[in-house]
């Protein structure tokens, strides 16, 4: 009881002086486990992006993309959001890897599966 008396007596004392009332010290791997749930997260939109990709695919004969790499990220960017900024965040390396794959099976959803693997570190 008289510590509870004695800390709510602290707090508008500390308050009126500027003083915070705690101070959390940044916890590298609590932000590393938080980083590594945004990027899954991220990638859970791409597989459902993938998912409406592999169904349209099955309505057409797959074959070879005559696409250019500047065509093929129009298209992912009107078609794949997630996908694209994922994209985006790839080195030109990657990026041109992704495309290949693209470019040789004319499937978007083999395109995507290299993005999230490349953005996953996979």
């Amino acid at each position: 009881m008289r510590f509870t008396i004695h800390f709510l007596a602290a707090v508008p004392l500390a308050l009126s002086l500027g003083l915070p009332l705690a101070v959390h010290a940044a916890d590298p791997y609590v932000d590393a486990m938080r980083e590594e749930g945004r990027k899954l997260e991220r990638a859970d939109k791409v597989r459902e992006e993938i998912r409406a990709d592999e169904h349209a695919e099955r309505q057409r004969p797959a074959g070879k993309s005559a696409l250019t790499q500047a065509e093929f990220e129009g298209l992912l960017r009107r078609d794949g959001a997630e996908s694209y900024t994922l994209y985006g965040q790839l080195n030109a390396q990657k990026r041109g890897k992704v495309f290949e794959s693209y470019r040789v099976s004319g499937k978007m959803s083999d395109a995507k599966r290299r993005i999230i693997d490349f953005y996953l570190g996979l």
